[in-house]
Order: C-alpha cells, then structure tokens, then sequence
C-alpha cells in the first residue's frame, strides 16, 4: 500500500479521474475531511490543476492546466466545425 497526494487543485473523492484518483476540489464534497486548498499560481491560473475560461463571461471554450501547463481545449459546439454548411 502506498500513500498518495492529490496535485494543487485537486481533492480525493474516490471517483475522480483527472490526475492520480483525484478530481477538481471545485467538484469534491470534502465533509470534515480537511485538505490544504493554499493554490500554487502560475500566469493566468490559480491552481496548478484547473479548468479556465478563455475569455470573461460565458464561454464555451476553456483552457485545461495540468501540472501548471495550460492546454487549450476546444470545447466550442457553436462554432463552424459542428455545421456543415455546404449547399
């Protein structure tokens, strides 16, 4: 048996898979179980793990940061990809 730490941003809800077993502490019901929630910032993101809007506002497009890299990820559905508009 091993212990294991979730990474900055990240909390244990058994049912996580993000990184290690673990999910978005924005998406884990900690109870009384307490954790350090202290982020570790790198530029534009709070957390070292995330999920960060684009743009202000709504938006449809994110970045996702994993281990303080940012990967945009494209999750735009209204954009001209989705629609083929040949006639």
């Amino acid at each position: 048996m091993t212990e294991e730490k979730c990474e900055n941003g990240l909390a244990y809800d058994g049912h996580g898979h993000i990184h290690n077993y673990c999910n978005y502490n924005w998406a884990v019901d900690c109870g009384k179980r307490k954790y350090d929630d202290t982020p570790i910032s790198s530029p534009g993101c709070l957390y070292q793990y995330g999920l960060y809007p684009v743009g202000q506002g709504c938006q449809t497009t994110f970045f996702q940061v994993t281990d303080a890299e940012i990967d945009r990820d494209d999750h735009d559905h209204n954009d001209d990809r989705d629609h083929d508009d040949r006639k």
